[in-house]
């Protein structure tokens, strides 16, 4: 594939809807990374797509915002938000 992940339109899409949760939570960037044992800039860096977000990064995230991760892909091919 020659276009990056971090520009497809579908990965932004799941970005964005995991930001949105984040907010309805009321969590900031950094009490999000600090339940994940990471600093603030790698959640500010996913959330504006200029790295990408891993497998693994995917599933600690859902879990930092009660979702369960096969959940939110289902949501996402059925097109509805997490």
């Amino acid at each position: 594939m020659s276009e990056k992940q971090i520009y497809d339109e579908r990965y932004r899409e799941l970005v964005g809807r995991l930001k949105d949760t984040r907010k309805r939570l009321r969590l900031t960037q950094a009490q999000a990374a600090v339940r994940m044992g990471l600093c603030r800039t790698w959640v500010a860096k996913i959330e504006s797509c200029e790295v990408g977000l891993d497998l693994l990064g995917f599933v600690r995230l859902c879990g930092v915002y009660g979702l369960r991760a096969e959940d939110v892909i289902r949501m996402m091919e059925e097109g509805k938000a997490p």
